[in-house]
């Protein structure tokens, strides 16, 4: 899938990942976008001692809390 590879390519894309982690929502897959999301936190910290934007959590969580249970 495009989004996977665009995070592949560049695992630390804020952009890459969000089209992931939306594909994921979008395809009722909210516990992978979940691990998801904790995993490029975690990546972040671990590589450049850093977080993802404000913008992009809020968005994102915004949007896990949205999306329905994964089955």
């Amino acid at each position: 899938n495009v989004a996977r590879d665009m995070v592949e390519y560049d695992p630390l894309d804020e952009t890459a990942r969000e089209v992931l982690i939306k594909a994921l929502i979008a395809s009722d897959d909210r516990a992978g976008a979940s691990r998801e999301l904790r995993y490029y936190r975690q990546l972040l910290r671990t590589e450049l001692d850093a977080e993802p934007s404000a913008a992009f959590l809020k968005q994102l969580e915004s949007d896990l809390a949205a999306a329905p249970a994964s089955s």
